[in-house]
């Protein structure tokens, strides 16, 4: 990886409402760190419920 100049943003949205999002970011985070990089994740829509459709 490549040093950055500051921060950086990375957005992840589902539209299907089953949270996938949530699991994405999780991992993302743990590669990230896994590279030495500082990270927060900031889960801002995992309190609403899910939405399961058959």
């Amino acid at each position: 990886m490549r040093e950055s100049a500051g921060l950086c943003s990375i957005a992840i949205g589902c539209a299907g409402g089953k949270h996938r999002a949530c699991g994405l970011v999780e991992i993302l985070a743990t590669r990230l760190r896994e590279h030495g990089q500082m990270v927060d994740v900031d889960h801002r829509h995992a309190h609403l419920p899910r939405v399961l459709t058959q």
